[in-house]
């Protein structure tokens, strides 16, 4: 079987612009329409899935929405093409596999919907968001590298083939839960991602009323192309002229920070739009319900402004709180008096990094970091264009990484004048530790736009990009209750006495105590704690290296006593990005193990040791596994053909976990050197190390359906 992806899609709000996708598709006929603008954003509610690759087509879900309903049908493209033109309830998801049939010759899928947040039928674009799903289903499963425009549009296409009237905005919920700037020119589309400055605090609600969406889109639709009254010259005033004037204003505001005069233009805009749209559609327009809302005298007191959703009508409607307290007292206040469902939205500032990730940026390296940025950037920016990736040599790298061209330094530095090579801008996606010789190199050549991707960077990145994918969920991301006491925690972080030094003086965080290892094996003492007392393996240190200090541990302080206390292990130069807050996060969330994010191995994770370690002692390793712990033998090809590995022996965990992990690790290791010295072979250094990485990813990867885990990012001392 395949490896099974999990997927998540937002739903999308349109803040401003609504109706303007569709009247500026009406410039191929009428070129004085002006261009459609919106603002559109994604939600934090959405669509849950997972899939395999199958023969068929099939979408299944224990949902109520499904009611047992499983759709099935061949990777036949006018077999779901027919299934779409019917407008059953699967004929968004044929529409779209149709499609993918039709252009992209892949095989089928099974799609299971797992969880639904996300309201149907209130102008949030759900149908447009399972349309999403299904297009990311298969760029993901048959590696077809689309960026977010490309399966926005694919989804566009595979809904139009539904009697849906979709609009070109609803596949917006793509770009996930960041505000972005749509220009509609006739069939060709722009989006540009918009900076928030300061938090923006939304709320949106089902006015639990009704309107007829068909009824309004053919109402207006009749105004064009040509306008033939005044009432008509009145809608493409409001969503030509009167809308991109609205829009700029609003990206200016988000922009700057300014909540209160972007809550003042959501009223201009409703006023626009009651006294220039509606008359066209007055018996669903004139919205009484939604009307009584906005002229709500308590609501005000909470808000910078409000207004409609989507095609208008009494489905939905939006508001702007004037900050996060306001924002709750306003649900509070529309479910108890209201009787109304409402939902949070909250627009975060841009972190640092944003400004980065925007233009054509080039990567110098092309291994596992490297293919970490790539897919993030694609996955999470959709303003930013990778155009290559530079290498000192293609000796010991590909001549491709993720469908991009890889350079040598001395072929890509002649592509370029003096003067060009000063706005070529690239971002140094190597270990850290390599970062400032490279710097230099490209900096000799003239390149000065070089950017170094530190720790802090790597993590935000990564952090959004497996937000996006909904894989390896984040502490961050986990509330912290108020009333909340930390986990008692102990975390060892391993110094050896040949460890080059810091530059810089860190202080530990109160449960981070050093550990020296190796301690057998000098007369030189770094710190109290040892790895040479009680139960210890310290003289294995030149093989096993940081895990003495894992071994030490396990013997010497996870007691049965204390299995529900939390464990971890550090490099002197390398911490988990964990503070307080995460501490009660653990506690508070019943967490059982923190790890890093994990990094990408192309093509697949064997692709780790057979950079560090002989083959041999790996068939050994295999071996030994076998022998000790059988049932993780079962479970090899699965984990080891897939692309995610957890570097560096570094986590945090419960004693009972800590527990279950070493009794898998040692003894299979003990097995393995006695397989080694039997065999005569003789292997690499540090074998059993590089190994210890091997079989943390086995061990967590394989017991992650029943394990609380969660990540977080590394942080590199210097």
């Amino acid at each position: 079987m395949s490896e099974k992806i999990s997927l998540f899609v937002p739903g999308r709000l349109c803040l401003f612009g609504e109706h303007s996708d569709w009247a500026g598709v009406n410039r191929v006929v009428n070129p004085a329409i002006v261009p459609g603008c919106a603002i559109v954003t994604g939600v934090e509610q959405g669509i849950y899935g997972t899939a395999v690759k199958n023969d068929k087509f099939i979408v299944r879900s224990s949902l109520p929405e499904y009611e047992g309903r499983v759709f099935e049908c061949e990777m036949d493209m006018m077999k779901l093409r027919n299934v779409a033109k019917e407008g059953g309830f699967f004929s968004y998801v044929a529409g779209v596999a149709s499609y993918m049939s039709e252009w992209y010759r892949v095989g089928g899928i099974e799609l299971s919907i797992d969880k639904m947040t996300l309201p149907m039928k209130s102008g949030l674009s759900s149908s447009a968001a399972i349309c999403v799903l299904v297009a990311r289903a298969f760029n993901e499963l048959y590696d077809l590298h689309l960026n977010t425009l490309g399966l926005m549009n694919i989804a566009y296409w595979g809904e139009a083939r539904t009697p849906s009237q979709c609009g070109r905005l609803d596949q917006a919920c793509a770009f996930g839960v960041h505000p972005v700037s749509m220009i509609f020119d006739g069939n060709e589309i722009e989006v540009e991602e918009i900076s928030v400055k300061a938090p923006l605090h939304y709320v949106f609600a089902d006015l639990m009323a009704g309107k007829d969406t068909v009824k309004i889109l053919n109402d207006l639709n009749s105004a064009y192309p040509h306008p033939k009254n005044a009432k008509e010259e009145a809608v493409h005033e409001a969503l030509g002229s009167d809308n991109k004037r609205i829009t700029d204003l609003a990206v200016k505001y988000i922009s700057e920070g300014d909540p209160e005069k972007l809550g003042a233009l959501m009223v201009e805009a409703q006023e626009l739009f009651d006294s220039k749209v509606a008359p066209m559609c007055p018996e669903e327009l004139t919205s009484p319900v939604l009307h009584s809302v906005l002229n709500d005298e308590n609501i005000k007191e909470f808000v910078y402004g409000a207004k409609g959703v989507g095609s208008q009508g009494d489905g939905t409607v939006q508001f702007l709180a004037k900050d996060a307290d306001n924002q709750k007292r306003l649900m509070e206040y529309l479910e108890k008096e209201r009787k109304m469902t409402a939902y949070p939205l909250t627009l975060k500032p841009d972190e640092e990094g944003n400004g980065i990730f925007s233009g054509d940026l080039y990567l110098f390296g092309a291994k596992s970091v490297a293919i970490g940025v790539i897919r993030a950037v694609r996955e999470c920016y959709s303003g930013c264009r990778i155009r290559g990736c530079v290498v000192s040599s293609l000796a010991d790298d590909p001549n491709e990484v993720e469908g991009l061209k890889v350079e040598e330094l001395k072929e890509f530095r002649a592509r370029f004048s003096d003067e060009e090579k000063k706005d070529v801008r690239i971002l140094i996606a190597t270990p850290i530790y390599v970062q400032g010789e490279i710097c230099d190199t490209l900096k000799t050549f003239g390149f000065e736009n070089v950017i170094c991707l530190d720790s802090g960077m790597e993590e935000d990145l990564m952090h959004r990009y497996f937000k996006h994918k909904n894989v390896f969920p984040s502490i961050k991301d986990m509330d912290v209750p108020a009333s909340a006491k930390s986990a008692d925690a102990t975390v060892l972080a391993v110094c050896h006495n040949a460890d080059r030094r810091l530059r810089i003086h860190y202080e530990n965080d109160p449960w981070v105590k050093n550990i020296q290892v190796g301690a057998a094996l000098t007369d030189i003492k770094l710190h109290d704690i040892t790895d040479m007392t009680g139960d210890n393996i310290s003289e294995k240190n030149p093989v096993y290296c940081e895990l003495t200090g894992l071994y030490w541990m396990w013997k010497n302080m996870v007691t049965k006593d204390k299995f529900d206390d939390y464990f971890g292990i550090y490099h002197y130069r390398r911490v988990l990005d964990i503070d307080e807050d995460d501490l009660k996060r653990c506690a508070a969330g019943s967490v059982d193990a923190v790890l890093p994010y994990p990094m990408i191995h192309v093509p697949d994770i064997k692709e780790h040791h057979s950079r560090y370690t002989n083959e041999a002692e790996w068939e050994l390793l295999l071996q030994a596994v076998s022998e000790i712990a059988p049932e993780y033998s079962d479970a090899y090809d699965k984990i080891f053909s897939g692309q995610y590995f957890y570097n560096y022996n570094m986590f945090l965990a419960k004693g009972k976990v800590v527990d279950e992990l070493c009794s898998f690790m040692f003894p299979v290791f003990t097995r393995l050197e006695e397989l080694c010295r039997n065999s005569g072979t003789v292997p690499a250094k540090r074998y059993i190390a590089y190994f210890g990485e091997s079989m943390m990813t086995w061990f967590f990867m394989k017991n992650a359906d029943r394990l609380n885990i969660v990540h977080t990012g590394r942080l590199l001392r210097i």
